[in-house]
């Protein structure tokens, strides 16, 4: 299976497609790149197996959405260092700080500490996911696109959410 992959164009801490994602409520999807230390705590504090009421993102402004409340199940906590795959930066050690793989309504999110472009798999991987094996992705922000996504992807669809 080829996923079907969707690029947010906005701050590591927006929420609007993720929103947009949660609204649809997809099957098999992964959104992958929400900044939110705070969150990534609260999520490292309950521990894996729980599940927690927290609100994500939009902690810098509202301009790229509001914040949303929501019950998670931590489903998985890493320090936030992988290898990186794509040939940028091949080899070197990609630094999310502190991450947590979060269900919420069903999508699995991963909540980053320090804001970094997605340009591989490796965020995926590190938190035991295959795209190839979601019928959706979504990467937030990818601004430097990888091209290891484009042999992966069934389809990319791109998005400019508001602000």
């Amino acid at each position: 299976m080829r996923p079907r992959i969707i690029l947010g164009r906005c701050a590591p801490d927006g929420t609007q497609l993720l929103r947009a994602l949660l609204a649809a409520q997809p099957r098999d999807a992964v959104f992958c790149g929400l900044k939110d230390p705070q969150a990534v705590q609260i999520a490292q504090q309950a521990g894996v197996g729980r599940t927690i009421d927290l609100e994500l993102g939009a902690r810098t402004d509202r301009l790229h959405g509001e914040a949303i409340a929501s019950l998670a199940y931590v489903k998985a906590l890493t320090d936030g260092q992988a290898d990186l795959e794509a040939p940028m930066g091949a080899g070197s050690t990609l630094q999310l700080g502190p991450t947590a793989l979060l269900i919420v309504d069903g999508v699995e999110v991963i909540v980053i500490s320090v804001g970094q472009q997605t340009v591989d798999r490796t965020p995926l991987i590190l938190h035991g996911i295959d795209p190839l094996l979601r019928k959706l992705v979504a990467i937030n922000p990818p601004n430097i696109f990888g091209s290891r996504f484009k042999a992966l992807a069934a389809r990319i669809i791109t998005t400019d959410p508001p602000g």
